[in-house]
């Protein structure tokens, strides 16, 4: 499998880009931001069984769009939680609690995290 990675600063056609890849090379799989990804964990969670069966009781009444949004991986449980549309008071900030990124987890944790992430997806090939 091949990556194509967009970066960029804030408005400067990232989105209109990737759209435009979509449209014209529909062989590519593309990802958003926040969709999830083999090999990325932006926006999403990393949570264990026990982790992801408490967020299905919390939030019982969007059970189906969790699940819906949900992959497992190995042990893992990854929710692309900020494509859930939901009025209920907190419920991202309390999922973004399982994103890894922005010292959530510990360097090793995290390098362990994504070097698995890159098995799996070398695996898939």
């Amino acid at each position: 499998m091949k990556n194509i990675f967009i970066e960029g600063l804030q408005g400067t056609g990232k989105s209109i880009l990737l759209q435009s890849i979509f449209t014209n090379i529909p062989e590519y799989h593309v990802c958003r931001e926040g969709d999830y990804s083999p090999i990325e964990l932006a926006w999403c969670t990393w949570m264990t069984e026990k982790e992801y069966h408490a967020v299905l009781e919390k939030y019982s009444g969007i059970r189906n769009e969790i699940v819906e949004n949900t992959v497992q991986e190995g042990d893992h449980y990854i929710i692309s939680y900020t494509r859930i549309l939901t009025d209920i008071p907190g419920f991202h900030q309390d999922l973004e609690r399982f994103e890894i990124y922005t010292g959530k987890k510990t360097l090793h944790d995290f390098e362990q995290i994504i070097l698995e992430k890159k098995s799996r997806s070398l695996a898939l090939g």
